[in-house]
């Protein structure tokens, strides 16, 4: 079990992801990845400020009918501010047989057209929780499948 992490008063300047947690589908591992906590943290042009994904998998060298066996759970991203230069302020991206829990963002300020939430069509993911001033307001979609 991976627990108890914290990054905390982080500037990301012109990066590809600001915030950024992933798992691959097929690890063999089995385990819980929990209680990660990120506040007070500028993002300066970063293509996709919060990334959250459980099916991360590049190349498509993953064996994607393996069953995920790591759960995310806990996840606090409080205060981000900044700009964003893609419309996606928020990839989220659960598995549907051990979804995210507990995902909170509280107060999100970016420069962009708008704040997406995108999720897999067929995940049974519980949502993230947004408190406070989010600018500009959020919108949840789904994402297309490959």
């Amino acid at each position: 079990m991976s627990r108890g992490y914290m990054s905390k008063n982080c500037t990301f300047i012109g990066t590809t992801n600001g915030i950024r947690v992933k798992t691959w589908p097929s690890a063999p591992a089995t385990l819980t990845v929990s209680d990660l906590h990120f506040e007070d943290l500028i993002m300066d042009n970063a293509s996709l400020p919060i990334v959250i994904d459980q099916e991360y998998c590049p190349h498509n060298l993953c064996n994607k009918d393996r069953p995920l066996s790591i759960k995310i759970s806990n996840v606090s991203i409080k205060n981000v501010r900044g700009t964003t230069s893609t419309a996606e302020a928020v990839w989220l991206v659960c598995s549907g047989l051990k979804p995210c829990e507990n995902v909170e963002v509280v107060t999100l300020i970016l420069s962009t057209l708008e704040i997406k939430v995108l999720s897999p069509p067929n995940a049974r993911t519980s949502k993230p929780k947004f408190v406070g001033k989010q600018n500009p307001p959020v919108c949840a979609t789904t994402a297309k499948s490959a």
